[in-house]
């Protein structure tokens, strides 16, 4: 249901994103299981990034980062502080999301290598740089991410890190 949530959400499908993401949630909570509650609270967070509606996003990835941290949850961890920090960017806290970018890029090579979040964390760190007038790096590391998406075919990706290429 995380996914799903993010993918109909990237598809303009909000209603039904969020739907998604709510009954991902409600099926964690009843499992009371830290790591099935911080993914789909991230898998919840997702279309509302994605709408731009960063006071609903910050709440819901908070509680997932609380869950990350609480618990130790360095897989999830990585998507949960990307997702954050392009939110604190965003909402014009710059150093705050490069910092939690920086960390999701990091964490994410370590654990997961180059997938397809790899790819994203890098447009939104790119993005993050840009909003704070780091157009220099942000230009690198938006080469790196249609790289990535390029090499990976993640084609969720490619778009975005072609639009932060544009906008650099």
């Amino acid at each position: 249901r995380s996914y799903l949530a993010w993918l109909c959400a990237e598809r303009g499908e909000f209603a039904e994103a969020i739907a998604c993401g709510k009954e991902g949630v409600d099926i964690a909570e009843a499992g009371h299981h830290a790591y099935t509650q911080s993914y789909t609270s991230w898998g919840l967070g997702m279309p509302y990034v994605v709408r731009g509606d960063l006071v609903e996003a910050a709440r819901v990835l908070e509680k997932a980062d609380s869950l990350c941290r609480e618990w130790n949850l360095p897989l999830i961890s990585a998507l949960v502080s990307g997702a954050l920090g392009i939110v604190r960017a965003r909402s014009g806290r710059g150093a705050e999301g490069v910092a939690l970018l920086r960390e999701a890029v990091a964490s994410h090579e370590r654990t997961f290598g180059h997938g397809v979040w790899h790819s994203q964390n890098l447009i939104w760190l790119g993005e993050a740089l840009m909003l704070s007038s780091q157009f220099d790096e942000a230009q690198t590391f938006g080469e790196q991410a249609l790289a990535h998406a390029r090499e990976g075919r993640h084609r969720v990706s490619e778009p975005w890190a072609l639009h932060l290429l544009g906008e650099v």
